[in-house]
């Protein structure tokens, strides 16, 4: 009886060890875990992207960078969390790596940069000038602009996928109303935006 009663109570012993080691892993894991996070993930250069962390080292000092070019500096708290945001910086179509770090630890997102059209003005008379500003095309490529379909402007992007400074044409002499203005670069990239004839 004696026995049995030993038995019982080193099977229990055994038991609260081996739950109180899962337990303390569990934990230990948990508090170990480094979070980024990027939203969006995707976007035309100079929107603004929100970051943020968790798990990193107390008070240690993150840098962000996109690609190699350094987007963000930022602190994190005593328990390790952090946020911030950037503006995406000049860049070419396609995906580039958003990376923090705080010397210690290391992480990724990928974020996709998609072509952008701006026109200035949007609105004007027949033979005025609109000025175009175009980003995240494919680098050093020709782009076609049309207007209503017709093309108006052929220009090569610079090495990051913009458009050289002061590219312009002059408004065509079409009845007023809103017309769409497409940009394609020779990799299938395209933006697109409105001007309308008044």
């Amino acid at each position: 009886m004696v026995n049995s009663r030993k038995m019982v109570l080193a099977t229990l012993f055994a038991l609260v060890f081996v739950v109180g080691i899962f337990s303390t892993s569990t934990f230990e894991a948990s508090a170990a875990a480094v979070t980024f996070h990027v939203l969006p993930q995707r976007g035309n250069v100079n929107r603004n992207v929100n970051i943020n962390g968790a798990g990193w080292v107390p008070l240690a000092t993150i840098t962000v960078k996109f690609g190699a070019k350094v987007v963000a500096t930022e602190t994190a708290d005593s328990t390790g969390a952090w946020s911030g945001s950037f503006k995406v910086p000049q860049a070419t179509a396609g995906a580039h790596m958003v990376t923090a770090t705080d010397g210690t630890n290391t992480l990724s997102h990928t974020f996709t940069v998609v072509p952008h059209l701006t026109v200035k003005p949007k609105k004007g008379a027949v033979g005025g000038i609109i000025n175009l500003l175009g980003t995240g095309f494919a680098p050093s490529v020709t782009v076609k602009v049309t207007f209503n379909g017709v093309l108006v402007k052929s220009l090569t992007t610079n090495s990051t996928g913009g458009f050289p400074a002061n590219t312009t044409f002059k408004v065509p002499n079409d009845t007023p109303a809103a017309y769409p203005v497409v940009a394609k670069d020779a990799k299938g990239n395209m933006a697109n935006a409105t001007f309308t004839i008044t």
